[in-house]
């Protein structure tokens, strides 16, 4: 209800090219979370959200990035 589509059924595997809106730490998972705006393209959801674990976090993941 909150974010109006439903989560992937199972991974997805890509690539995938986006504006980064936020980045929100989720450390206690274990996690950073990458909300993205992906414009529609490559079949997808105007926004989605990514979660990466916390390795996989990059200086370079901020706002207005694509």
């Amino acid at each position: 209800m909150l974010v109006a589509s439903p989560p992937l059924a199972k991974p997805w595997v890509g690539t995938i090219s986006a504006r980064i809106e936020r980045v929100e730490d989720i450390s206690a998972r274990g996690a950073v979370r990458l909300w993205l705006a992906t414009g529609g393209h490559q079949g997808l959801p105007e926004k989605i959200r990514v979660n990466l674990p916390i390795e996989r976090n990059n200086a370079q993941f901020r706002p207005g990035t694509v």
